[in-house]
């Protein structure tokens, strides 16, 4: 069967001597592997095979659980990316892939992360995965909450439960942050302060989105917000 979609390379990997395995998240068929052949040829689209790479695309798709074969493509985005936006992107990807299940279509979240891999050439970089956490959390149905609390009591990621002196809690300051970076509103925070609010949502994602499987890229990414 023959369809067109629009695509994200999540990851490649090669195969045999001139071809590769991608893996690319489609908007309405969810993630997808495609075996592409004839990387080495002068006439190969393997460049168009990069993760992060946005892609319009017509392939032929297996009604078993094989691997596609793309018939046409062309890229949608082709901006380069600084070395902080390239490992933005990265971790963006990773959470993707952990987040989201094998062909789990869901044109909404698709559409959703398009808009932010689109905006990362240009962007504010400070909040930007943060807000693009937030964000990706609603789409998936699974909002961090943000609720502020009265009394000392701080709102845990553990099912929303009240819990007092837990190291990966949402404090009141912590909350009051994220409802303006989800606004857009610099909450002046230093370095430091927003890597303990990203380790926290990544556990957030931890318990409730990716099922157990830690942010890796996030370690690296700590050290340089």
């Amino acid at each position: 069967m023959i369809v067109k979609s629009q695509g994200l390379v999540l990851r490649k990997i090669p195969h045999k001597e001139n071809s590769v395995v991608v893996h690319i998240l489609t908007r309405e068929f969810g993630k997808l592997g495609f075996l592409v052949r004839g990387i080495n040829s002068k006439k190969s689209t393997a460049a168009l095979y990069q993760p992060g790479m946005l892609l319009d695309v017509v392939f032929y798709k297996s009604n078993t659980q094989g691997l596609c074969t793309m018939k046409e493509v062309s890229p949608i985005n082709r901006s380069a990316l600084s070395p902080l936006a390239g490992m933005l992107q990265q971790i963006m990807l990773e959470m993707v892939i952990k987040s989201l299940s094998e062909e789990q279509a869901d044109p909404d979240v698709f559409d959703y992360i398009k808009e932010y891999l689109l905006a990362l050439p240009k962007a504010k970089l400070t909040y930007f995965l943060i807000e693009f956490s937030i964000g990706l959390a609603n789409e998936m149905g699974c909002a961090i909450p943000l609720v502020s609390h009265q009394s000392n009591a701080v709102t845990a990621v553990y099912e929303g439960m009240i819990l007092q002196n837990t190291q990966d809690r949402f404090t009141k300051e912590d909350i009051a942050a994220l409802e303006c970076i989800e606004n857009k509103i610099d909450p002046e925070m230093n370095r430091q302060q927003r890597g303990f609010l990203l380790h926290k949502i990544m556990k957030y994602y931890s318990l409730h989105i990716t099922q157990g499987k830690e942010i890796l890229g996030l370690r690296v990414m700590e050290q340089l917000l």
